[in-house]
C-alpha cells in the first residue's frame, strides 16, 4: 500500500498533465521530431521512410548493375543482390552489395551510384538531415 494510503488512480488524477508537442512522436523514451515531405502532407518519425517516400514522388528507382532487375526501394534491391548475386560477395568488404547499386532519378534524368541517394535528395529535392536526435535545438 502506498505511503499516503492514495490508490494509483487517485494520485494519477491529481498530478497535471503534460502537454505533448505535436511536432515530436514518442517511441520509447526517446522523442523524434516529426518530419515532413517537402512536397505533400506527408509526415514519419524516420528519415529513411521520408526518403523511400519522395522517392516516389520524384520517380526513383533502384537498378542492379549485374542484370539490371529494376526496384523501387534500395531495400529490395539490397535483398535481390545479397540472394541471387552471393558470388559477387567480397569478404573483404562488408557492404560489398553497396558497389553493385545505381538509382536512377526520373525528374532529373540522371543516374548515380546508390551510395549517392540520400545526398542527391538534399542537394536536388529539398530533403534536409534532420537536426540531432531527441535533443532540443540550440537556441
Amino acid at each position: 500500500m502506498p505511503r499516503n494510503n492514495r490508490t494509483y488512480e487517485q494520485t494519477k488524477k491529481t498530478q497535471p498533465e503534460k502537454k505533448k508537442d505535436p511536432a515530436t512522436k514518442t517511441k520509447g523514451s526517446t522523442k523524434r521530431k516529426m518530419l515532413h515531405c517537402p512536397q505533400c502532407n506527408f509526415k514519419t518519425g524516420m528519415i529513411g521512410n521520408l526518403r523511400i517516400h519522395l522517392g516516389k514522388h520524384i520517380g526513383m528507382a533502384f537498378s542492379c548493375t549485374i542484370c539490371d532487375k529494376k526496384y523501387t526501394t534500395k531495400f529490395g534491391l539490397t535483398t535481390h543482390i545479397k540472394t541471387d548475386h552471393k558470388e559477387h560477395n567480397d569478404t573483404k568488404d562488408a557492404l560489398w552489395w553497396e558497389k553493385l547499386i545505381s538509382f536512377h532519378c526520373e525528374k532529373c534524368d540522371l543516374t548515380e551510384p546508390g551510395q549517392m541517394f540520400p545526398q542527391h535528395l538534399e542537394k536536388f529535392h529539398q530533403l534536409h538531415k534532420p537536426s540531432g536526435r531527441g535533443k532540443k535545438a540550440k537556441k
